[in-house]
């Protein structure tokens, strides 16, 4: 493990040198803590150097981003992670058998939206055009968002592909729970998204779908940007949030 942390942020500081970047990013690196995992959703500082590569943004990732989307707007009601849709695509997976068992964190968003205490929902999923299993790996990360009020539910992809039909299955199956009168629309790519110019920043561009979608004054959407930026930028985001929680001393 050693041996793969070591090479990771070798390959970041290279990453560093190549795009220019130098000076107080690697100095940051200094107090942080080398624990196995960060907490809230923080991952570990393996994920964190994944930021620092030119490859796909994983799970871990994903989760980073939401929670320092999550601390900068302080709603109500957080984002919920990427494990929570997956735990929505299980759910829905085993509906109809003997393996299927309420779970606690799909019941509380869903009594939530019934109550109106909450208006909406966005969601997650690394996709291809169905949804990933064992065998069948994701290849694409997308956005949904469901609007209570309005009766709606749309999609966002930065590459303008199509949503997986077993994730707008799963949609309609945890409205229907809370709401078995209504009928929700759904809206093809009804979720302003940018438009990516290469093949492994979807992930960055699946959260600032979301930003947007929460706070559009805030977050616009991205441009031809570039990715190596974004990507700066990001981490360093994460990383002054990991400072934040782990190395401030409480009051």
């Amino acid at each position: 493990m050693i041996q793969k942390h070591h090479t990771a942020w070798k390959e970041a500081l290279e990453w560093f040198k190549s795009n220019g970047y130098v000076g107080c990013e690697v100095e940051m690196l200094d107090p942080l803590p080398w624990q196995l995992e960060f907490p809230q959703a923080l991952g570990c500082p393996l994920d964190l150097s994944q930021f620092l590569q030119d490859e796909w943004l994983n799970a871990k990732n994903i989760n980073q981003m939401l929670t320092v989307l999550n601390d900068e707007l302080q709603l109500e009601f957080p984002i919920e992670n990427v494990y929570w849709t997956n735990t929505l695509v299980a759910a829905y997976r085993c509906k109809n058998d003997n393996s299927y068992h309420p779970n606690r964190n799909l019941d509380i968003v869903r009594n939530q939206l019934r109550d109106g205490v909450q208006k909406h929902v966005c969601l997650q999923a690394f996709m291809e055009t169905v949804l990933p299993t064992a065998d069948i790996k994701g290849n694409h990360w997308g956005a949904v968002a469901v609007n209570v009020e309005e009766k709606f539910f749309s999609h966002g992809d930065s590459s303008c592909g199509q949503v997986a039909p077993e994730l707008l299955e799963a949609v309609h199956w945890f409205l229907a729970q809370p709401f078995p009168n209504t009928d929700f629309k759904y809206k093809e790519n009804g979720l302003p998204a940018g438009l990516q110019n290469n093949t492994d920043s979807c992930g960055l561009y699946c959260v600032n779908t979301i930003s947007h979608h929460l706070a559009p004054e805030i977050y616009p959407l991205y441009t031809n940007k570039s990715i190596a930026g974004l990507r700066r930028t990001t981490y360093k985001k994460v990383l002054k949030l990991i400072l934040k929680k782990v190395c401030q001393p409480e009051n």
